[in-house]
């Protein structure tokens, strides 16, 4: 692998990873309230 490849999975997976953390706490927060 390239280094430009192992940067563009590791923006992915960072940006991925990013938008899923509030929405699991938004998801496991709503039953609650």
């Amino acid at each position: 692998m390239s280094t430009g490849q192992i940067l563009a999975l590791g923006a992915i997976a960072g940006f991925t990873v990013f938008l899923g953390l509030p929405m699991g706490r938004i998801r496991s927060a709503s039953p609650r309230v």
